[in-house]
């Protein structure tokens, strides 16, 4: 039985999976708290953050909640999304992580 398509989750090409292999060796894990906090910044659903991180509502709201192993470049794709739409993760610094809004000059 073929798989069922729809448009809201693309097919994959070879180059958007190696593109997507690319994005989870680069930066910085940030945790579930952050992403729930960055996407409630942006104002954003779970269905427009997939959509930005080419994953679905499900994957996100597993990130977010769920406490599983999840794959790391879903992980990271979604921060790539995140960070690409003007929100700055904060590292622990002793005080806890954080996010933020970036500057716009």
């Amino acid at each position: 039985m073929p798989p069922i398509l729809s448009k809201d989750y693309p097919i994959f090409s070879t180059a958007e999976v190696i593109q997507r292999r690319d994005v989870a060796e680069a930066g910085m894990t940030v945790t579930r708290a952050q992403i729930r906090a960055a996407r409630a910044l942006l104002g954003w659903t779970r269905i427009r953050l997939g959509r930005a991180a080419k994953v679905s509502p499900t994957t996100v709201y597993n990130i977010e909640h769920e406490d599983l192993r999840l794959s790391e470049w879903a992980q990271r794709a979604i921060q790539q999304a995140l960070e690409s739409a003007g929100v700055e993760f904060i590292e622990e610094n002793g005080e806890g992580p954080g996010v933020r809004l970036k500057k716009t000059k």
